[in-house]
């Protein structure tokens, strides 16, 4: 899972996927998820989603910091965007997910890096338009 979700020079930058995965398994393991080599399918469906939606959150966050694109300029508008970035990533991967009607062992790994890239630039712009109204 980690080489087909953090491929070196894929198209999700490495350190941001392996930073997603850690954080998603700290996750899963708040949550009671004990043994990782048992995972249900369920829990390796969260894993898969929590993975994708945090690594492109990560790269949306990056674009924020190296002043890419603009902020919100209030803490509250702030907190209002990054919620909302949240609420739709994370959406947008588990309805794929779902469309797909697969499991993880079935996915097309060049579909993934598609969907993600063109999940990332719908993002970007999300978050570039909350920037300019935040």
């Amino acid at each position: 899972m980690t080489d087909m979700l953090c491929p070196a020079g894929g198209s999700i930058d490495e350190s941001i996927a392996r930073d997603a995965m850690l954080e998603t398994v700290a996750d899963l393991a708040a949550s009671g998820v004990g043994n990782f080599d048992n995972l249900s399918a369920d829990d390796l469906r969260e894993f898969f989603v929590g993975v994708v939606s945090r690594s492109i959150e990560g790269k949306i966050l990056n674009e924020v910091g190296t002043n890419a694109i603009s902020a919100p300029s209030s803490i509250a508008g702030v907190e209002r965007a990054q919620a909302m970035l949240h609420d739709f990533v994370e959406g947008c991967v588990r309805d794929e997910f779902d469309a797909r009607g697969t499991n993880l062992n079935d996915l097309d790994v060049s579909a993934v890096d598609s969907f993600v890239d063109d999940l990332y630039i719908a993002t970007l712009d999300l978050v570039e338009a909350l920037g300019d109204n935040g």
